[in-house]
C-alpha cells in the first residue's frame, strides 16, 4: 500500500492478543490512477474511508489505520469480516466505473500497538489482498470454515500456494466480483503470456515481440509464474547467475530487470530490493487455465493428456541449472496446484453422473494417471450411463500405470468400482490439512530382526519424508506426539526370516488403515520399502507426491542404499570419529554409483559441518569446492529433492554467496513444507541470513509439524531464538538438545549473558571450553579466546553486526 497512514481511534473490537479477523483491503492500480487525475483519486479514497468506517462498524469491526490506498480492519468474527468484504465490493462496482479493489481476509492472533496491528496473522491477510482479483476477495482456509455453506459456496480453491516471504504453502480461496474493469485502469498496457510449449506475447490481440534479452525473459517468466509474483533481486541474482559473484550476478541482474520494466511499463515495479510484477498488468495462460478449473470449468488443454505440463517454457531456450531446477520445480507446482484444485471440485459434485464430474475425474487422470479416487468415480459415473465397456478401459489403464510405476495393484474399493460392486470409499482426510505420520519403533523380537528392521524403518522414514503433503514424527515421542499426530506406523517381527508386518492406524481410534507383511530381506528390502511408501500414498490418495518417494533410490543396488543410510546414521551422532566413517562411506558410494544423489548431498552435508564436529579445524577453499560440487551434482541429478536444495544452500552461504543459500533455502523449504528434518534446517539458514521473522515462523511451523523435535533439532532452535533475540527461549531450547551438538553450551552462555546471568553464562563458556578442547582439532590446547574466535566464525551468519553482537555477548559470559 502507498500513501501516509491515518491513525484510527482507540476502540477494540477484542483484547490483543486474541484471534480475529484481519482483513486489507487495496486499491487496484492507486498509482496509474493518481497519474491520470490525483484529485479525483483522493476524493474517491475519502469516500471509501467513510463508507469503510461506516460498514466495518454495521458488522461488528473496526478500521484499525488507514493508508493512502486501503485500509487495515479487525473483526470480531471472520463471518463478519467476509460479509463486509462483499457488500464493499458490491457497492464499489455498482457505483464506480474506474475504480476497484482488491481484499484479503484471514483469522488469527493480533497484536495491537500504537494504531497498528501486528503478527504473523496480519502478513497472511496482506499476502493474500494481492492474489485476489480486482474487485474480488482472497480468503484463507481457516476462515472458509467458520462461513456457512451459501456463503462458503461463492469461493473457488486457487490451490496450494506460496505466500511472498513467508513459510510454508497455503490454501486459499477466492470470491471473484466479476469486475471486469471496462474503464478501471483503461488503456494499460496488459501482456498475456502463453508459456505452455514455449514463451509467446501477446497484448491487444496481437503477438507481441520479446525482452531482447535471455537474462529479461527469464525474469519475465519467472515473475509472471512465482506466486506472488515478486522476489528479492539477490534470490533472481542467484537464479541468473548461479556461479558468478554476488556483485557480479546483481550487476547483470539489475540491467535486466531495467530492461523488463521498460518492456512490461507499470505493471514491472522496482522498490526495497524486490521485483514486483502487477498481475493486472501480465497474465498467463497457465494462471487463466487454474482460474477457469477452480469455477469448475474446464480448458480443452486439461483433457488432452498430462504431457503438456512438462511442456510449460519448452521453448525459453539454453538455459543454466539454476533455471533447469526452477523449471522443474515450477512444473510439479502446477501439476500439484491442478491436481489440488480439481480434487475439490471433484468433492463437490456428489453425482457420479453429472456431466461435468466426467470431465473432472479424466482432467485429474490426464494429469496424474494413478489417481484411483479419481478412476473410481469416473468408472461409476461411466456405468451409470452405460458404458461398461469405456469403465473397465479406465480400469485397465490405472492397473497398468500402477504396475508400472509401482509394482502395485488398484485398491479393493477400486476393484469394486470397476465391477459395478460398489460406490467410492470415503474420503479418509481433508484434502486441504497436512497430515501427520508418526512412525514408531519398529519391534524385533530377535537381536538380527531388531537389526533389520531398524535399517528398514530407516528406509521408511527416507521415502515418506520426502512428501509434500505431510510431515513425519520420528519415533515414539509419547502422548503428546500421539495427540497431535493423524496417523501410526508401525511394525514388528518374529525372526530375521520372518515377513515384518507394518500397521497403518488411525491415532484417535486405533482403526486399522492398512495392513500388510513384507519381506524385508536384504534383496527384497527395496522393493518391500518402495511398496509400503507408495501404499501409504495410495491410502491418502496422494499420488502426486508418489514420484517423489525413492525417485533417487529406485532401481539401485541395496548395498549402496544400506551403506547411504549408515552413513546417514552417523552423521546424527555429532563426533569426529562418526564423521570420518560417514565421509569415507559416501565417497565409496560416490565411486560406486556415481548417479545416486542422496550420496553427494549427505557428503556435502557432512563437509559443510565438519569444523563444528572438529573445532580447530580451518575451513579451506578446497574444502568448501569439494562441498560446492558435491551439492551441485545432486542437485543436477535430482532437482526436487529438498535434501540436495538443503546442500546446495549451506554451502553456498558458507562460501559466502548468500544469495545463492537464500535461493535454495526457498526451494528446500516450497520442496518439503511439512518435513521436520527440513524445517528445522531452513529456520537455521534464514536465521543466519538474517532473516529472522521467517526463521521463527518456519521454526514454529516445524513444532507444528513435530511437537517434539529430534535433540540435534533442539540445538539448532536454539540458535534461531538467540539470534531471533529470544534468549529465554534459546535457554528452553538448548536444554532440550542434551548438549547432542558440541557447541550447543556456546549458545546458553551467549543467552545467559545477554539475560545478565553472569554466573551461569561464565560456567557454559568454560563447559564449552572444556568440551572443545577434549576434541581440539590443534597442536596445543585452545585458549577460551581461541574457542571464542572458533564458534563466531563457525557459521554463515551474513550480517556483521549479527557476529559482532554474538561475539560480545560471549565476551560477556568470558569475563
Amino acid at each position: 500500500m502507498a500513501g501516509t497512514l491515518k491513525e484510527r481511534g482507540p476502540r477494540d473490537v477484542s483484547a490483543p492478543g486474541h484471534p480475529q479477523a484481519i482483513l486489507f483491503a487495496d486499491l487496484v492500480s492507486y498509482s496509474h490512477h493518481m497519474a491520470e487525475d490525483e484529485a479525483a483519486t483522493l476524493r474517491f479514497m475519502q469516500d471509501c474511508f467513510a463508507l469503510f468506517d461506516m460498514l466495518s462498524a454495521s458488522h461488528h469491526g473496526r478500521v484499525v489505520k488507514t493508508t493512502g490506498d486501503g485500509i487495515l480492519a479487525l473483526f470480531d468474527r471472520s463471518e463478519n469480516a467476509v460479509a463486509f468484504a462483499l457488500d464493499v465490493q458490491q457497492r464499489i462496482d455498482e457505483a464506480h466505473d474506474q475504480y476497484a479493489f482488491r481484499i484479503g481476509i484471514n483469522t488469527g492472533r493480533v497484536e495491537l500497538a500504537q494504531s497498528d496491528a501486528f503478527g504473523h496473522a496480519v502478513n497472511v491477510a496482506a499476502r493474500l489482498q494481492t492474489l485476489a482479483q480486482p474487485g474480488g476477495v482472497c480468503i484463507s482456509r481457516e476462515v472458509i470454515q467458520k462461513l456457512d455453506t451459501p456463503t462458503r459456496e461463492k469461493f473457488s480453491p486457487l490451490g496450494p500456494q506460496r505466500l511472498y516471504n513467508l513459510p510454508g504453502t497455503y490454501e486459499p480461496f477466492q470470491y471473484d466480483g466479476g469486475t471486469t474493469l471496462p474503464g478501471k485502469g483503461a488503456g494499460r498496457h496488459v501482456l498475456y503470456l502463453s508459456v505452455i510449449g514455449g514463451l509467446e506475447i501477446h497484448s491487444g490481440g496481437a503477438r507481441k515481440s520479446m525482452p531482447q534479452t535471455q537474462d529479461a525473459r527469464v525474469l519475465l517468466a519467472y515473475l509472471a509464474l512465482a506466486p506472488s509474483h515478486s522476489e528479492a533481486i539477490g534470490r533472481l541474482s542467484a537464479l541468473l547467475r548461479p556461479e558468478a559473484t554476488p556483485a557480479a550476478a546483481r550487476k547483470t541482474t539489475k540491467a535486466a530487470l531495467e530492461e523488463l520494466k521498460e518492456f512490461v511499463g507499470e505493471g514491472m515495479i522496482l522498490q526495497d530490493d524486490v521485483a514486483i510484477l502487477n498481475p493486472d498488468f501480465v497474465k498467463t495462460d497457465v494462471g487463466q487455465i487454474v482460474r477457469n478449473a477452480a469455477q469448475g470449468a474446464l480448458d480443452d488443454v486439461l483433457l488432452s493428456g498430462g504431457d503438456w505440463v512438462q511442456r510449460i517454457l519448452s521453448g525459453l531456450g539454453e538455459v543454466n541449472s539454476a533455471v533447469t531446477s526452477w523449471l522443474a520445480l515450477m512444473r510439479s507446482d502446477v501439476t500439484e496446484q491442478l491436481v489440488s484444485v480439481l480434487e475439490t471440485e471433484m468433492q463437490r459434485i456428489t453425482d457420479e453422473a453429472d456431466p461435468a464430474m466426467r470431465g473432472i475425474t479424466r482432467a485429474i487422470l490426464n494429469i496424474e494417471p494413478c489417481h484411483e479416487g479419481a478412476a473410481r468415480r469416473l468408472m461409476i459415473g461411466l456405468r451409470h450411463a452405460g458404458n461398461v465397456a469405456e469403465a473397465m478401459r479406465v480400469y485397465t489403464r490405472l492397473k497398468d500405470n500402477l504396475s508400472s510405476r509401482f509394482g502395485l495393484q488398484p485398491l479393493p474399493e477400486t476393484t469394486a468400482a470397476a465391477r459395478g460392486e460398489a460406490r467410492p470409499a470415503p474420503s479418509v482426510r481433508d484434502p486441504l490439512a497436512p497430515l501427520r505420520i508418526q512412525v514408531r519403533d519398529f519391534e524385533g523380537q530377535s537381536d538380527g530382526a531388531q537389526a533389520r528392521l531398524g535399517s528398514f524403518r530407516s528406509e521408511i522414514i527416507s521415502g515418506l519424508s520426502r512428501f509434500r503433503s505431510w510431515s513425519v514424527v520420528e519415533g515414539d515421542q509419547g502422548d503428546l506426539s500421539d495427540a497431535t499426530s493423524d496417523y501410526l506406523l508401525s511394525a514388528s517381527q518374529t525372526s530375521e526370516t520372518a515377513p515384518a508386518t507394518l500397521t497403518l492406524s488411525a491415532a484417535d481410534t486405533g482403526r486399522i488403515v492398512w495392513s500388510e507383511d513384507l519381506d524385508i530381506g536384504a534383496e527384497q528390502m527395496p522393493s518391500s520399502r518402495a511398496q509400503a511408501v507408495s501404499r501409504i500414498a495410495a491410502m491418502f490418495e496422494m499420488y502426486i507426491s508418489t514420484d517423489r518417494a525413492g525417485a533417487d533410490t529406485r532401481g539401485t543396488d541395496h548395498a549402496i542404499v544400506d551403506d547411504w543410510l549408515k552413513g546417514e546414521r552417523l552423521l546424527t551422532q555429532w563426533t569426529k570419529r562418526a564423521f570420518d566413517i560417514a565421509i569415507a562411506k559416501f565417497e565409496d558410494i560416490i565411486g560406486r554409483a556415481p548417479e545416486f544423489a542422496p550420496a553427494h548431498a549427505s557428503l556435502a552435508s557432512a563437509l559443510n559441518v565438519l569444523h563444528v564436529v572438529r573445532p580447530g579445524l580451518q575451513r579451506n577453499r578446497a574444502s568448501a569446492k569439494r562441498a560446492l560440487d558435491a551439492s551441485d551434482i545432486a542437485v543436477e541429478l535430482d532437482p526436487l529433492d529438498a535434501r540436495n536444495r538443503l546442500a546446495l544452500a549451506w554451502s553456498s552461504a558458507l562460501k559466502g554467496n548468500f544469495d545463492r543459500a537464500a535461493l535454495n533455502m526457498d526451494m528446500a523449504e516450497r520442496l518439503n513444507p511439512h518435513s521436520p528434518r527440513t524445517l528445522a534446517s531452513c529456520a537455521m539458514g534464514f536465521s543466519f541470513l538474517g532473516e529472522h521473522e521467517r526463521a521463527a515462523h518456519v521454526l514454529q511451523h516445524c513444532l507444528d509439524c513435530a511437537p517434539v523435535l529430534l535433540d540435534y533439532q533442539w540445538c539448532y532452535a536454539a540458535s534461531v531464538l538467540f539470534l531471533g533475540g529470544d534468549d529465554e527461549g534459546a535457554l528452553r531450547a538448548a536444554a532440550r538438545s542434551d548438549d547432542r551438538i558440541i557447541d550447543n553450551p556456546g549458545w546458553t552462555a551467549a543467552a545467559l549473558a545477554r539475560l545478565g546471568r553472569t554466573n551461569e553464562a561464565r560456567a557454559s563458556f568454560d563447559q564449552l571450553v572444556e568440551d572443545v578442547s577434549a576434541v581440539w582439532d590443534g597442536d596445543t590446547a585452545p585458549t577460551p579466546e581461541m574457542v571464542r574466535d572458533w564458534f563466531v566464525s563457525a557459521y554463515p551468519i551474513r550480517y556483521k553486526a549479527e557476529r559482532t553482537a554474538l561475539e560480545k555477548a560471549l565476551n560477556a559470559a568470558m569475563s
